[in-house]
Formats: structure tokens, C-alpha cells, sequence
């Protein structure tokens, strides 16, 4: 069973987590959820076409990246991080896969997290002072750091197949509950999301460098 097909015919989510005795019966599943939805707060990416992304600048790029993915992977990371947690010790020991995937989720986070520093802190404003300044330095600057986030992204798509091969592409056993459908469901809609991301970011950002 598939967490699609396990969410349309069972009508999980987040909000029949209370029934999932073995898991959300757990105080931290709830916690980590009413956090999650306070984060969420105010968060509303636009949704540009990918052609409308070859009209952008270089700063409106910039800007849909920081809050349509940034601030997403920053409120999503840490959730992630738990959930992948209490599913494994409640049913790792049933399913083994589980501990593979908690470790390869682990080491893609760690990978995330210091990507986003690296462009938010170092990359975004190069390209800003080259956009807004012309400045050539920063533009030698930025196209050398090219090389190491296109690397990035091509390790996070390795850790992405991963994480699906793990999980046999996100196939639900049987006896799983309800906590390890929404988890899988999570770690499915982060695999788009990053995809688009990187997708975004070397087609159309990277090319203009």
C-alpha cells in the first residue's frame, strides 16, 4: 500500500494522527505538529512558471527561493528529524528499513542545512552585488561557487533515490500506522519540493552566470 493510496482511502493526515495509538498517543508527535503549523504561518510562496522564471531577476529569484523553499526545508527539516525518529524506535525493530532510512535522512539534513548557509550567507548576496553593483568580483566570486552547489544538488538527488529505495519508494506495510503514513507522506512531498528547487536554481538562476 502506497501513502497515496493509504490518504485517499483512509483520509490520513495530521489531523487523524489521535488515533494512532502506538505513535501520536506520544505527546511529542502532537507538539511537533502544532509547531509545525505555527511556522507555517504567513508562509505563502508564490507559484511562478518555469517561464516566468526566465523573465525573473536575478533578486526576484533570489526571493522566491527564500520563501518558497528556504523557509520551507527550515520549517520541515526539523519536523522531519522527529518523525523519522519516533517511527524508527517504535518500528524499526519490525521494520528494518526504517533505520536505514532515519540514517540517510539524518545525513541529507546535515547536507541541507549547510547548503542553505552556504547561499544564503555567501552566494545570494554575490549575486545581488553583481545584479544591483555589475560587480565583477562578485561575479567571479559567485561563478566559483557554481561548481560546489551544482555538486550539492547532485548529491542531494543521490541521497533523495536513497531515501526512496529505502523506503521501497514510500510503500506502506501493511500493520503501518498512521504516524509512519504521515511520515512517509512528508519525506515524499520534501523529495518534490526539492527537486523543483534544484530544478529552478540550475536551469534558470545558475544560467544566468
Amino acid at each position: 500500500m502506497n501513502t497515496a493510496t493509504l490518504n485517499k482511502e483512509g483520509g490520513q493526515g495530521k489531523k487523524g494522527l489521535g488515533q494512532c495509538a502506538c505513535c501520536s498517543g506520544n505527546h511529542l508527535l502532537h507538539a511537533l505538529l502544532e509547531q509545525k503549523e505555527r511556522q507555517d504561518v504567513g508562509i505563502h510562496p508564490e507559484k511562478l512558471k518555469p517561464a516566468d522564471w526566465s523573465k525573473q531577476s536575478i533578486a526576484g529569484m533570489v526571493r522566491q527561493l527564500m520563501f518558497g523553499y528556504h523557509l520551507f526545508l527550515r520549517a520541515e527539516l526539523p519536523l522531519l528529524h522527529e518523525l523519522t525518529a519516533l517511527i524508527t524506535s517504535v518500528h524499526g525493530s519490525q521494520h528494518r528499513q526504517l533505520i536505514e532510512l532515519q540514517q540517510r535522512f539524518h545525513a541529507l539534513k546535515a547536507l541541507l542545512e549547510q547548503h542553505l548557509i552556504d547561499e544564503e550567507e555567501c552566494f545570494f548576496p554575490l549575486i545581488l552585488k553583481y545584479e544591483r553593483h555589475n560587480s565583477a568580483t562578485a561575479f567571479r566570486q559567485a561563478k566559483q561557487m557554481v561548481e560546489k552547489l551544482e555538486g550539492d544538488h547532485r548529491r542531494i538527488g543521490n541521497m533523495l533515490l536513497h531515501l526512496r529505495l529505502a523506503s521501497a519508494h514510500y510503500m506502506l506495510p501493511d500493520d503501518a500506522c498512521e504516524a509512519f503514513a504521515y511520515t512517509y507522506s512528508r519525506l515524499e512531498q520534501l523529495e518534490a519540493k526539492l527537486l523543483e528547487h534544484i530544478r529552478l536554481e540550475n536551469h534558470y538562476l545558475f544560467y544566468r552566470l
